[in-house]
């Protein structure tokens, strides 16, 4: 006999797999969260997406990043050519590596070892890049202190002009043998002079084994040729590299090297020697690879519940819908008593609720699949506030809470109408349903920068706590403590923020408990419709 668990892929072991892929999840999204700093730009570095470790490294809150580009965070401490670079590789498709000095909100700068991961569509454009960065600023200051020292002792060398005699030398490895830093000097020639002894462990090799051989002939093999060449045409005083340098150690492994490559100019100013400052950068690509393979599996598991939720959901919609036409059938029989005809409506209100619930969730898996389709054009957003508004009014009335009508904005947002309309419906009715009696509700249109709109739509409920700020948005989420009267399925807000996604734009929310909540849509314009620092409301 079969075993009655089921196959994974069949009807009944669906559910049990789809259940260990979630819990799977579950902890992989938790060990990201703990370790890594993650962040998700738009193809043109729009950040539209950030863990809380990103906000807690960089200083900044979560509303004060999505919506700005990542220049936010530069430091000034890189030329232009090195961002040039990361994007070109971005859109060739290749998975980009390298530490970046970023700055914090307060000024301060921070470095980080990063992994920049591209996404394309169909046809090969670049859609979305996901970042998943380690904080090495420890390790950039704890380094500054010994290349200070190597600048300052190979300088004194060269002002006394015998760098190679027994007695610099030995001054040399009483300072640079207490550092695990791996340092080599080599002439302008390329032949080793001086290596301390964290290189020979590194690399395996005695200074006797390395001494005046050329430095490239321990680079790995497929880039020996690059590296000669690279070596003899230094001739620039102020000449630095930094970097990823694959070295060959003497058992023929290799050893990627975190590399900085400078030059010591002569009393002429001249560059005399070579030097390369390096660690052994192993662990931490081991670390960024499981990162990496966590993040494809968190992709993966996401996608069985997608699929698993949309087949459940259409399943579900089938039957739902006989139980509603026979309830319909039974309020219409005039032969009911009163309570069979309370318990008919009964069945058709619930049915209804729950017809609600599987479209929603229907919804939700289309989104998180990629397969909700959008067509985005100019949207005439005073026109769609004001549907929006005359259907959420009845709601309005019978809590007896006051809805602010909009000025007029002759705003134009890029967006799909029925989706904009979507989530500023849901955005209305949450700010309705969690109101206090005879409360109010009003909205606000905001420019942000030149080519984006904010719209905000503001209560008078009894807030939220700021600890719950960040569960709002994610899927079956319902807060304790409060409203227990008002209905719904808690996957509302979720579904806002896909929406939002997919147009380019954000949802977010600011609350502050006892004086209401705003949450807010932002969305790009197709014209300059206000001056900035204006608003309407």
């Amino acid at each position: 006999m079969g075993s009655q668990r089921g196959s994974p892929n069949s009807p009944r072991g669906l559910p049990e797999t789809v259940g260990r892929a979630m819990a799977l999840l579950t902890k992989t999204q938790t060990a990201l969260e703990h370790h890594a700093i993650v962040s998700v730009t738009d193809a043109s570095g729009t950040i539209t997406d950030v863990n809380e470790r990103f906000c807690l490294i960089s200083g900044y809150a979560r509303e004060e990043l999505i919506g700005f580009n990542h220049r936010i965070l530069k430091s000034g401490q890189h030329p232009e050519p090195f961002y040039k670079n990361m994007w070109h590789t971005l859109h060739r498709g290749q998975v980009w590596h390298g530490v970046i000095c970023n700055r914090r909100k307060d000024g301060t700068p921070y470095w980080v070892q990063s992994t920049i991961v591209p996404l394309h569509d169909e046809q090969g454009a670049l859609m979305e890049c996901v970042s998943i960065r380690t904080d090495v600023t420890h390790l950039k200051v704890a380094q500054t202190p010994d290349r200070q020292r190597v600048m300052a002792l190979l300088q004194a060398c060269v002002e006394l002009n015998t760098p190679h005699d027994q007695a610099q030398t030995a001054l040399l490895s009483s300072v640079f043998d207490l550092t695990e830093q791996c340092i080599g000097v080599a002439d302008l020639a390329g032949q080793v002079i001086y290596t301390n002894q964290a290189l020979e462990r590194a690399l395996g090799y005695s200074f006797e084994e390395i001494q005046r051989k050329p430095f490239w002939e321990f680079t790995a093999p497929r880039v020996r040729r690059q590296s000669r060449r690279a070596l003899q045409t230094i001739d620039r005083a102020d000449f630095h590299w930094h970097g990823l340098w694959p070295l060959q150690r003497k058992d023929g492994t290799i050893l990627p090297s975190l590399s900085s490559v400078g030059v010591i100019a002569n009393q002429d100013g001249a560059p005399q020697f070579v030097f390369d400052i390096f660690s052994d950068h192993e662990p931490e690509l081991l670390q960024q690879e499981a990162l990496r393979q966590a993040k494809e599996q968190a992709e993966r598991t996401s996608e069985a519940k997608s699929s698993f939720l949309s087949a459940m959901s259409h399943e579900l919609r089938t039957p739902m819908n006989a139980i509603l036409g026979f309830a319909q059938l039974l309020q219409r029989d005039g032969s009911l008593t009163t309570s069979q005809k309370r318990y008919a409506d009964e069945i058709h209100s619930a049915g209804h609720h729950l017809l609600a619930l599987i479209n929603e969730v229907l919804d939700l898996a289309k989104i998180e699949s990629g397969q909700a389709r959008l067509t985005l054009t100019g949207v005439d957003l005073d026109e769609v506030l004001a549907e929006c508004l005359r259907l959420t009014q009845p709601l309005a009335d019978q809590r007896s809470l006051r809805l602010h009508p909009v000025a007029p904005s002759r705003a134009t947002v890029q967006a799909d109408r029925m989706r904009l309309k979507q989530i500023l419906l849901n955005l209305l009715s949450n700010a309705i349903k969690y109101n206090r009696p005879s409360g109010e509700v009003s909205i606000q249109i905001l420019p942000i920068g030149a080519d984006k709109l904010r719209i905000e739509v503001s209560d008078t409920g009894l807030g939220i706590a700021a600890h719950q700020l960040d569960r709002l948005f994610k899927p079956f989420t319902r807060l304790e403590g409060t409203h227990h009267h008002a209905q719904g399925t808690g996957i509302g807000l979720s579904i806002c923020r896909g929406l939002a996604e997919s147009m380019h734009g954000a949802v977010g929310v600011r609350s502050q408990q006892g004086m209401g909540s705003t949450f807010w849509l932002e969305l790009p314009t197709t014209q300059d419709f206000l001056t900035p620092g204006s608003a309407i409301s």
